[in-house]
């Protein structure tokens, strides 16, 4: 071996740390799409967002006239639980105008009495027994006499609440 060609250890050591770079951060990953599919993707969400909020204000405004005639039930149903004939004639026009708001009106506005009941039966599927036949003439006579027949309003509310969410215009 020769003495010449032999380095020192730490003289080499200190020329490679002297060789070394600053480190460096790497650039920051963009969140920025990078190619056309992630942009028609993102189209493609924002007209299925803008589609379901037409459908559903679509649908929420067609069935507006079903929460004025809940909200009127409600307003309602102390009376009715009471069975004071007034409200069973204020619960008959509500129906009424529900009716007419859903249905053609020459379908409706004629109807009476047990055609009424009938009606209302046929328009709701699943309606409980024995459904608006039951309190038909308490229906009629409401609006005409000081005290129809005897009727269960809480009954007669839960039913007018069932047909005015479920029927099908």
């Amino acid at each position: 071996m020769n003495p010449e060609t032999k380095a020192d250890p730490g003289e080499s050591l200190v020329s490679l740390i002297a060789q070394l770079h600053d480190l460096r951060e790497p650039q920051a990953v963009s969140m920025w799409p990078e190619t056309d599919a992630w942009w028609v993707l993102a189209a493609i969400l924002a007209l299925l967002v803008a589609f379901g909020i037409w459908r559903w204000l679509r649908h929420r405004r067609a069935n507006a006239y079903r929460r004025e005639a809940l909200a009127r039930l409600r307003d309602l149903e102390p009376e009715l639980s009471k069975g004071d004939p007034a409200a069973l004639a204020g619960l008959d026009q509500i129906l009424r105008r529900t009716a007419l708001a859903a249905f053609p009106r020459g379908e409706v506005a004629a109807l009476t009495g047990t055609d009424w009941a009938d009606y209302l039966d046929r328009s709701a599927k699943g309606l409980p027994p024995p459904g608006f036949g039951g309190i038909s003439g308490a229906l009629a006579e409401a609006a005409y006499k000081a005290r129809p027949p005897g009727f269960d309003g809480a009954e007669v509310a839960r039913l007018a609440r069932y047909w005015i969410r479920h029927h099908h215009a």
